[in-house]
């Protein structure tokens, strides 16, 4: 009886492994988001609603960015009225905001 109820221990115990193994097999590793997962298309109408510091878009250089958790951490309220909502804005950007940052707040193209 004991012999029995380890060997269904053993069995399940397999099985389940089994099956996370199987469920894992399929899934891309996590890393940054590659171009195509960022290619979704943004109208500029969609981009000046988003205006504020705490909901701030911006187009540069046919791209879309997502600046309000940059702006939370390096306010600037003279910044953001400069950016936020903006098609290619004619703002010079901070050292803080180089291309390599700014590309980690990508979140998608300009809508031709």
């Amino acid at each position: 009886m004991k012999r029995t109820i380890i060997i269904l221990i053993l069995f399940i115990i397999i099985i389940a492994g089994l099956v996370l193994f199987l469920n894992q097999k399929g899934q891309a590793p996590a890393g940054p988001p590659s171009d195509s997962a960022i290619a979704t298309e943004i109208k500029l109408e969609t981009i000046t609603k988003h205006n504020t510091t705490v909901d701030c878009w911006v187009a540069i250089g046919g791209s879309v960015y997502r600046l309000d958790s940059f702006l939370t951490k390096h306010p600037d309220e003279n910044l953001a009225n400069q950016l936020c909502g903006m098609i290619e804005p004619e703002v010079k950007l901070p050292d803080t905001l180089k291309a390599e940052v700014l590309a980690s707040y990508r979140i998608g193209l300009l809508s031709p």
